[in-house]
């Protein structure tokens, strides 16, 4: 049962609602008013005329009480229309009122893959505007909208299904794109606990925006087959790839630091790992405090891989080594690692001899 206190609370203006339905008072005062009194006189000619109407008397009168209660609706939705239920998307009485037309949940990757440019803008750029165009082409006061960032962690930036498709579409300008990785199952399985919940929605549609990463869609387990599979039973999904073929990329995945650190007098190797997807491998720069060092050579090659080595003996202190790939590419973000080392001059070692000798090299220690 729906309460007025429930009723009231559903509605921004819910005295316009009551003056509708008081309004809906009007046609029947009117038609009770137009049934005017007359004086029945025989007239031998409108025998024939009242033989006809006796005969449609039933359908005449049907007609005229589905007129008047017609009169009486269009008056009383008027009042509901005016009284604006735009914000009873929760309440038990938006619910028994009306449900909404669609939901859209869109699900826009924003992983670092995402700052890969390419005709001049990046993959993240292209994902807004496509999001903010389907977004344009929704009904205003009908669909809503869900907006999930599939980053990592995954987040919802619109959680609770909104009409306001202006606040959806600067939500949607204002994403950003991270250095880390994605975690496109755990936004799926956000969009498929929402989708469950918004059963009020007749049409229930997922938009999924991303460039299709090998590192986003190719996981152990399946785990993105059995999430599709569970949200093709509830909405309607939709991919986009935003990516364009030929990609390519360099990259610099890995500077760790020295196995066995830096000694300022005997010095130490660190390595650096290279990427190269789509064209073949070039030298890295390495550099010492901004300054260009020499020697660094490949110990290691595979398919769209390598590893290099270079032999360091900075002095002690504080220094940064960074390593950069030899030319700029669509992926600026990646090319370049650094890494902070400290040297140290000199590591004093306490030895203790459990048998000591009066001549040299002839202790236990002798050998050190």
């Amino acid at each position: 049962m729906i309460y007025p206190q429930m009723l009231a609370s559903a509605l921004i203006h819910p005295g316009l609602l009551w003056a509708g339905v008081g309004a809906m008072a009007l046609p029947i005062i009117i038609h009770l008013l137009s049934r005017r009194r007359y004086v029945r006189l025989p007239w031998a000619a409108m025998d024939y005329l009242l033989a006809a109407l006796r005969k449609n008397r039933r359908r005449l009168q049907m007609e005229r009480w589905l007129l008047l209660a017609v009169r009486c609706l269009v008056l009383g939705l008027c009042g509901l229309a005016l009284s604006r239920p735009m914000g009873c998307a929760d309440s038990q009485a938006g619910q028994l009122l009306a449900q909404r037309s669609g939901l859209h949940v869109l699900v826009i990757n924003t992983s670092a893959s995402m700052l890969y440019r390419a005709s001049n803008r990046s993959h993240m750029r292209a994902a807004q505007n496509l999001a903010v165009g389907l977004i344009e082409r929704m009904r205003p006061g009908q669909d809503a909208v869900v907006i999930i960032a599939a980053g990592a962690p995954a987040r919802a930036i619109i959680a609770e299904p909104t009409l306001d498709l202006a606040a959806a579409a600067a939500a949607v300008r204002q994403l950003q794109a991270g250095y880390g990785g994605g975690d496109l199952p755990e936004a799926l399985r956000q969009a498929l606990r929402i989708a469950r919940s918004a059963d009020t929605y007749g049409k229930r549609t997922c938009h999924l925006i991303t460039d299709a990463s090998a590192v986003a869609w190719q996981l152990p387990g399946e785990p993105l087959k059995d999430l599709g599979r569970q949200l093709a039973g509830v909405c309607r999904l939709e991919h986009y790839d935003v990516s364009e073929p030929g990609q390519w990329n360099r990259a610099v995945v890995a500077l760790p630091p020295p196995r066995d650190g830096l000694m300022g007098r005997f010095g130490g190797e660190l390595t650096a790992d290279g990427l190269f997807q789509g064209r073949d491998p070039l030298p890295l720069r390495w550099t010492l405090d901004d300054r260009a060092v020499e020697g660094a050579a490949r110990v290691s090659e595979r398919a769209g891989e390598s590893r290099w080595a270079w032999r360091a003996a900075p002095g002690a202190g504080a220094h940064v080594v960074a390593v950069a790939v030899a030319e700029a590419d669509p992926m600026e973000w990646d090319n370049v690692r650094r890494r902070a080392l400290w040297v140290e001059a000199a590591l004093n070692v306490l030895l203790v001899e459990g048998d000591r000798a009066a001549r040299p090299l002839e202790g236990s220690a002798g050998f050190l």
